[in-house]
């Protein structure tokens, strides 16, 4: 009998200067119970510095 795997999942997040919406999008993201998944979050164009300050919180 083959093994069967979970399927993984891609999620992108892409923001730009929206430090607030980008918590809650990867809160959300990180609440699922999927056991396979894997996020890219995309600054496009934003201020770097205000991002990192936004994960570090």
């Amino acid at each position: 009998m083959k093994d069967i795997q979970t399927p993984s999942v891609g999620v992108v997040i892409r923001t730009k200067d929206r430090p607030v919406f980008v918590k809650r999008a990867l809160a959300t993201v990180m609440a699922q119970d999927h056991p396979n998944l894997h996020v890219v979050l995309i600054n496009d164009g934003g201020d770097i510095a205000v991002l990192r300050a936004a994960l570090e919180t």
